[in-house]
């Protein structure tokens, strides 16, 4: 007899759910021991009504083996604890599920963070946005999205994932197949292609009101933790984090608006110790050491980390004061602004530290200033070099030449235009649109005339390029030559 024909015996008997099964695990090696142990045993345990007793008696292994075979017909995996590919995540929950019935591709949990993206069903503007935004960004970096396929929140964690072509799996509250919110249906085929349907409950089962807190364990528990972005104090996504919670696993929680409700849950999370979250690098850096991967992915707002070694040889040498019969002889890429407004056009940051004078240097002719004043010393100062002694510490230096050479400087901030070709004329035209104070985006959307769908993808487009910055509240600012 297959060992998944007992497991799918004893939940039919007990009910999905069921904290009882590790109570009965406690007391017996396996759940074939206990099917043998027989009803005189099952009644000293102590712990099972009539009805559960009645029920496993109704249903008999055979009738379990047949549903296996169902499932299986209809391309629906069927996992137990017992099985190579349940997750070690969930077998290390009290409440662990008995079956999983999974269609799809199941990701490998044990490998790729997951975490959880939860929040209301009637969801703000502002709400999708970021939920979408976060979890796109997530799945870029290859962390499993997993969320409950509902409306509102949920929508939109699975719609970022997949926009980035991400791996997203949804814990369903009804049976694998059933109509539950058709116009999801499109997404959820897309799901299967990239991530998998996940249920406790067998094909034809309705989505019953009780089904979704039990189904809520579920998502914690396939998860290293759980982002509750909006909702209100009686949102079914609190049960999700306080499952989370009582799991050991991370809770994390977008902050939102104090005048409306559909933020107080969210609020009330981080005021009882879960993280304030308002980008994905938030949640990614409680979890580089144990998913080393990460790193490798590491770009963004807060620069790359881990380089490989002969990087690091790099940097050592970059850093390392240089002979000084090196420091005689002038660099070729010494820092000049004719340079640095190249440097502006191109985008080449390939500024090393020996393109700048050292401490010495600037000392020596800080002294020589202070001594004599011949025009013979400033001509010995390289450009940038005169710029950090500075003019200002000189009054007599002369007036003309305190002022700088406005043909000569680089372009502003304001001013820079992206060479054409460099990113999409959708992320160009945002690019353009932005500034050094940050805006949200339904200024940009305003600014822009880009829908949201082409808005965001441009957002992610100029993360990527290291040309915007995310701020709180999901706002945005342009990156320039005076960020660095």
């Amino acid at each position: 007899m297959d060992s998944r024909a007992y497991w799918v015996w004893l939940q039919h008997g007990l009910g999905p759910g069921s904290a009882k099964i590790r109570r009965i695990l406690e007391e017996y090696v396996s759940i074939a021991q206990f099917y043998e142990a027989g009803t005189w045993d099952w009644r000293l345990l102590g712990i099972l009504t009539k009805k559960e007793l009645d029920d496993l008696h109704a249903f008999s292994l055979e009738d379990a083996a047949d549903l296996i075979a169902s499932h299986e017909a209809a391309g629906i995996q069927v996992l137990t604890p017992e099985s190579d590919g349940y997750p070690e995540k969930l077998r290390q929950i009290y409440d662990l599920p008995a079956v999983l019935y999974v269609k799809g591709v199941l990701p490998p949990f044990d490998d790729l963070l997951s975490i959880a993206v939860v929040g209301t069903r009637k969801a703000t503007s502002s709400g999708l946005v970021a939920a979408r935004s976060i979890s796109r960004s997530l799945a870029q970096k290859r962390v499993i999205v997993v969320s409950g396929g509902a409306l509102g929140i949920d929508t939109a964690a699975h719609t970022g994932a997949l926009e980035a072509d991400g791996i997203t799996v949804c814990v369903l509250g009804c049976g694998i197949g059933y109509p539950y919110l058709p116009g999801n249906e499109t997404m959820r085929r897309s799901m299967m292609q990239r991530g998998a349907l996940i249920s406790e409950y067998p094909l034809g089962t309705a989505p019953l009101k009780n089904h979704f807190p039990l189904r809520n364990r579920i998502i914690s528990g396939l998860c290293d933790g759980t982002l509750v972005v909006e909702a209100g104090t009686t949102s079914g996504s609190l049960i999700t984090a306080r499952d989370a919670r009582e799991q050991d696993r991370d809770v994390f929680a977008v902050p939102g608006s104090v005048t409306k409700t559909t933020s107080e849950g969210a609020n009330n999370l981080i005021k009882s110790g879960a993280k304030l979250t308002t980008d994905s690098w938030d949640i990614l850096e409680e979890y580089e050491t144990r998913y080393p991967y990460l790193c490798q992915n590491r770009f963004g707002r807060k620069g790359p980390v881990s380089p490989s070694p002969q990087k690091e040889v790099e940097r050592k040498a970059q850093i390392e004061p240089a002979p000084e019969t090196e420091r005689e002889t002038p660099a070729k890429t010494m820092l000049t602004p004719e340079r640095f407004a190249q440097m502006c056009r191109e985008k080449t940051w390939d500024i090393s530290l020996k393109d700048f004078p050292s401490e010495a240097e600037v000392a020596m002719v800080k002294q020589q200033e202070k001594t004599c004043k011949t025009p013979e010393l400033s001509k010995s100062i390289p450009a940038v070099q005169m710029a950090a002694t500075d003019v200002q510490a000189n009054p007599s230096f002369p007036e003309e030449k305190r002022e700088p050479d406005k043909a000569q400087a680089g372009p502003t901030l304001e001013k820079m235009v992206l060479p054409p070709g460099m990113v999409s004329p959708e992320a160009a035209r945002l690019w353009q649109s932005l500034s050094e104070t940050p805006q949200d985006l339904p200024d940009l959307c305003a600014k822009t005339g880009l829908s949201a769908q082409k808005l965001l993808a441009a957002v992610t487009e100029l993360e990527l390029s290291d040309l915007i910055e995310t701020m709180s509240g999901n706002r945005y600012r342009r990156i320039g030559p005076s960020n660095f």
